[in-house]
């Protein structure tokens, strides 16, 4: 059954994004920064040099997850703009309200 039930008063379209490169971005980043900091602590000068490329390519994953990250914020913010009857704002900052975006700067 749908989540949101069937009515003939309304019809509800429902479209899926999918967030999967970012997630398989993420575990290969997250595996080659864990071998990097194992292959740091050996004192062969060979490994710790390959360990600091292990962790450029782990640092360059990780921006390449970002940045989609963010087009998928933005396709995502624009595919809810379109609704029609929704007013929506977003802040994307943690602990901030749409009103005072910025109290994470204030002491309280």
């Amino acid at each position: 059954m749908h989540p949101f039930g069937t009515s003939s008063l309304f019809s509800v379209s429902v479209e899926t994004i999918h967030s999967g490169p970012t997630d398989a971005l993420r575990t290969a980043a997250t595996g080659a920064t864990l071998i990097a900091l194992l292959l740091s602590l050996s004192s062969h000068i060979t490994l710790v040099l390959f360990s600091s490329f292990l962790a450029f390519i782990a640092a360059l994953l990780t921006l390449i997850a970002f940045a989609i990250d963010i087009a998928l914020y933005i396709i995502v913010r624009d595919k809810v703009l379109r609704l029609p009857d929704v007013q929506v704002r977003t802040v994307a900052a943690p602990g901030t309200t749409a009103d005072d975006p910025c109290s994470i700067f204030r002491s309280r």
